[in-house]
């Protein structure tokens, strides 16, 4: 007998995987002129299926801008039919994140040329949604942070004007994540692009140790 279970109908108040497997039924106690009688009910089987549950999180995701897609993704099961649904946050938070349009899969991949530093430091999770026998429970992962660099220049080579057989110097100075390595090129115009590169000039100053007339008007 279940405790003041004692009306026409009996609510669980919260159901478990343990409740699983148990049948209920009733006794109807009839009394009539002090008289006695009972009927029983059938049996009716509980089922209790476990919750959704997210079994891989996204992890954090380190790109150069505009060079490597970013890919989150997360592995969940559950009885039923399972959707997804990512959300974008500017916290490290599961809640209060915008839905990001389209990203339904269990993974949420963003182009390379969609990646700029405007996404630095930005978070991402996955809401499951569980549905099974017209019931509905969701599920969220934990969020996974997108970092996003960039290389910078932060200060620029100067023009330099000199005498014959005297020393040029040019330096620039640059920021950004990671390893940065240098190399100068020489050109005949004011480009930065189609310049020929300078042999072992792989440091953030290049030097010439004696400037002849034939190198002036000619960019670094």
């Amino acid at each position: 007998p279940i405790s003041k279970a004692t009306n026409s109908s009996y609510t669980t108040e919260n159901t478990t995987t343990d409740m699983s497997g148990k049948y209920y039924y009733c006794v109807i106690t009839q009394n009539y002129q002090g008289q006695t009688a009972s009927a029983t009910s059938g049996t009716a089987l509980l089922t209790v299926i476990a919750k959704a549950s997210v079994t891989k999180n996204p992890t954090a995701v380190s790109v150069i801008a505009g060079k490597t897609n970013a890919s989150f993704s997360i592995s969940a099961q559950g009885t039923g039919d399972l959707s997804y649904q990512w959300y974008k946050n500017t916290s490290n938070s599961t809640s209060g994140g915008s839905p990001i349009s389209g990203a339904t899969s269990n993974t949420y991949t963003i182009s390379a040329n969609n990646i700029s530093t405007d996404l630095n430091n930005t978070y991402y999770y996955c809401v499951v949604t569980q549905k099974y026998n017209g019931q509905t429970a969701t599920v969220s992962s934990s969020a996974g942070m997108l970092t996003v660099v960039q290389v910078s220049v932060e200060t620029q080579p100067s023009n330099v004007t000199v005498t014959v057989g005297n020393t040029a110097g040019f330096s620039v100075k640059a920021s950004g994540a990671g390893t940065l390595s240098y190399q100068w090129y020489s050109n005949k115009t004011n480009s930065n692009t189609g310049g020929t590169a300078i042999d072992k000039a792989t440091s953030s100053t290049y030097t010439i140790s004696s400037t002849t007339s034939a190198m002036s008007g000619t960019y670094y």
